[in-house]
């Protein structure tokens, strides 16, 4: 019904009245559009003076013509979605014409129009698309001589009518210009306080691609690369969740949320010593025989026959993820001359959970017949240096 109130004066006696009205207060509804598969009902209402409006097709609302026009605060109207004045601007218009929802069987246009609504204007021969999340529209095509009415394809393809051209005309987006696609999701992170963190996501899709990390939501200013990286983590990043938005001319797609766990700072490792001495407790890891131990060994089984020493630790945990690689293992003869020792196996002694064990290979070229002293390094810190007696 065009009016605000007695539109059903006719009929007042009549109780079908009621069942027909199912709104009141609009104008001229020149055109409206169904949401496919939804409830959802959008009309254009064309208005007088001042304001084209999109409403919000509601049954038993009254849109306030002609006691208001465009929004209202009055509570006893319901204000439209959307409104835009009247002028010649590529934001105004005289006639709002033509509306339809894009959510087609087939989404032939980047994902970012799904469930978008377009609508065009009479006068000023512009088509926008409006974002019923927040109720903002945007530029979509313009210069078309007089559009009136609006369709999408089954195919995604969007038709609309000038009557200016007397013509039907179809947009469509060629089938390579698609938004990005994720291809590989960020990985939760845990790492020791005062470590770095790194977050990586790969995308595919249509050059140039670009990228903002997001930190709960949030856009991290300069955060435009395919990786991001936090160099120094705190205890206060414990739990912070990480994204990545990557756009390209034809949309954007988010990656899932990578969760980030920062652990506490552990004391250095310490090596295990007799009591009240700085001699190693340490094994030939064949034999199980004790120091003094010799450089080479037939007894090992391995190509080399270098000797591999067992060493005993605490403090001395793998973060998640982490393998024989995060420690480092040198040996000091008398002279001060550091040697290298390659580090095969790290892991927990069985029934001794506080206890790591680190199996260290001798390097051929130690000096015989001295003492040597050990140290192992792991997160930046090194432990304390015990001794070896080598044969």
């Amino acid at each position: 019904s065009g009016c605000a109130s007695g539109c059903c004066r006719v009929c007042s006696d009549s109780p079908p009245c009621a069942a027909r009205s199912r709104a009141l207060g609009l104008r001229n509804p020149y055109t409206f559009a169904f949401k496919p598969n939804a409830t959802r009902l959008f009309i254009n209402d064309v208005g007088q003076n001042t304001w084209e409006e999109i409403n919000d097709g509601i049954a038993g609302s009254n849109y306030g013509w002609p006691n208001t026009e465009g929004v209202t605060s009055d509570p006893s109207f319901r204000s439209p979605l959307f409104v835009y004045g009247h002028g010649t601007s590529s934001t105004t218009g005289c006639a709002i014409a033509g509306g339809a929802f894009y959510n087609p069987p087939t989404i032939q246009f980047p994902s970012s129009f799904v469930g978008k609504y377009f609508f065009a204007d009479l006068c000023s021969g512009w088509i926008h698309l409006l974002d019923p999340v927040n109720n903002t529209a945007s530029d979509f095509a313009s210069g078309i001589s007089q559009p009136v009415d609006l369709k999408v394809n089954s195919d995604g393809s969007l038709y609309y009518l000038s009557i200016g051209s007397a013509a039907v005309f179809r947009v469509q987006f060629p089938g390579n210009q698609t938004s990005p696609t994720i291809t590989t999701q960020p990985s939760n992170q845990t790492v020791i306080e005062g470590q770095p963190a790194t977050f990586n996501v790969s995308a595919s899709g249509i050059a140039p691609l670009s990228y903002q990390w997001q930190r709960n939501s949030v856009d991290i200013p300069g955060a435009n690369a395919s990786n991001y990286t936090i160099p120094t983590a705190t205890l206060a990043d414990s739990g912070a969740r990480f994204r990545s938005v990557v756009t390209n001319a034809f949309g954007s797609a988010t990656s899932n949320e990578a969760i980030l766990t920062v652990t506490p700072n552990p004391p250095p490792p310490i090596l295990m010593t007799e009591p009240n001495t700085d001699r190693a407790i340490a094994f030939d890891s064949v034999t199980m025989v004790r120091d003094p131990l010799p450089v080479t060994t037939p007894l090992n089984f391995s190509s080399d026959q270098r000797t591999r020493v067992m060493l005993f630790a605490t403090d001395a945990d793998l973060s998640p993820g982490e393998n024989s690689a995060a420690i480092t293992a040198q040996a000091e003869d008398p002279a001060h001359v550091v040697y290298l020792l390659p580090v095969e196996f790290v892991g927990k002694v069985p029934g001794f959970t506080s206890f790591t064990e680190i199996v260290v290979k001798l390097p051929d070229n130690l000096p015989g017949n001295t003492d040597v002293f050990i140290s192992i390094t792991l997160h930046g810190k090194t432990s304390n240096k015990v001794r070896l007696k080598i044969q």
